[in-house]
């Protein structure tokens, strides 16, 4: 019986024989801006409204404005028009400021709700921005008599609110990976940095080769001289001056519950906390006593996140007390937003009467109508 010839095994181009794996991205800055326009109803027949300058995201320092055109007229039609400029350059690119911006952009009106009712320029385009080139937007965003129409709730209390998001574009990044399986120099990094932190993690929360204590309330918890020192100004000076912490190797916290201190410790050790949803004012509290710069920021944005009308006012005090400048920004900016709501309040009624002496509420536009 004739056997079958053998067949020639031809290579798969499959995933599995692959051996450089390639990689092309565009970093990208990423930030928003919300735009009141309030008493819309006697700006209105202005050739433009400006928005205040705003600046980019945390990466991006640019200066930009929004233009918001009331009666802009097509075929006898009056339209409203919303466009973006770019307005000064970050200090950053100091000797390339002839060099464009690249941006893409999205802008929308909102709805009563604080939803994005009415969208204008969705589109990715990217656009070359300069300074003192003009704007580039939408002409027809909506009629102006639908913008004002209150069967539409895009207009509330006479306020108009303008949504933007915009995307710089930086540099174009490439990058190849030499063996299969090979994480990128970015995973690498965020990898070993994990692992590190949980290795860490493991002296405090095994208490190896422990030499010092910490003692809360109603519990005690055992730590390291070093790390506690190289983490935090205050315990180095506790434990490298002539002082009884040297002395007794114990540091006695009792103006803080256990869980607040034993999180402030998980946090020297390994960058986090699991009470920090829970626990964060007291965390921003012992944070500042004990100098801990990284855990007050992160407390700060973690409040600022979880503002509610009924703690705004007990967090701006918090904020003031405590030297939180950007959760104080960040409170009063939502109280600017919702004071009319706010003044009906008793308890926020009460706290600004309660620290009306202390001009802590000074910064705030209370007394103007919307």
């Amino acid at each position: 019986m004739a056997q079958n010839p053998a067949k020639r095994q031809c290579p798969s181009d499959g995933q599995d024989n692959v051996t450089f794996i390639g990689e092309t991205d565009v970093q990208l800055d990423s930030f928003s801006f919300t735009w009141a326009i309030n008493n819309y109803s006697f700006l209105n027949d202005l050739d433009h409204i400006k928005s205040p300058l705003f600046r980019g995201g945390p990466k991006i320092k640019h200066w930009w404005r929004l233009y918001v055109n009331p009666k802009k007229e097509y075929d006898s039609v009056n339209y409203v028009s919303l466009s973006l400029e770019l307005v000064e350059f970050g200090s950053w690119l100091d000797g390339i400021k002839s060099a464009p911006v690249r941006a893409h952009f999205k802008m929308s009106i909102l709805n009563a709700d604080g939803a994005p009712e009415v969208h204008a320029y969705q589109n990715k385009t990217v656009h070359n921005f300069t300074k003192g080139s003009g704007s580039w937007g939408q002409q027809k965003v909506i009629t102006s008599a639908n913008l004002v129409d209150p069967s539409r709730r895009l207009m509330v209390n006479d306020t108009v609110k303008i949504f933007c998001q915009i995307w710089v574009h930086g540099e174009t990044k490439e990058e190849v990976a030499i063996y299969k399986g090979r994480l990128s120099d970015e995973q690498r990094i965020i990898s070993h940095k994990a692992k590190l932190a949980n290795d860490l993690g493991k002296l405090f929360s095994q208490s190896i080769a422990t030499d010092c204590t910490v003692s809360a309330r109603k519990s005690s918890f055992k730590a390291h001289k070093t790390i506690l020192s190289a983490r935090s100004s205050v315990f180095a000076a506790m434990f490298n001056a002539n002082m009884i912490e040297r002395e007794t190797a114990t540091v006695n916290i009792t103006d803080f519950d256990s869980e607040v201190v034993k999180g402030m410790l998980e946090y020297l050790y390994t960058g986090e906390t699991a009470v920090m949803a829970s626990r964060a004012q007291e965390l921003l509290q012992i944070a500042e006593k004990y100098n801990l710069e990284e855990l007050k920021e992160d407390c700060e944005y973690a409040i600022g996140n979880s503002l509610t009308k009924d703690n705004v006012a007990g967090v701006l005090v918090l904020a003031h007390n405590h030297n939180a400048p950007v959760l104080k920004s960040q409170d009063i900016t939502f109280i600017n937003w919702n004071k009319d709501e706010l003044l009906k309040l008793k308890s926020f009624q009460d706290a600004v009467k309660a620290f009306a002496h202390t001009g802590l509420f000074a910064d705030l536009y209370l007394g103007s109508k919307r």
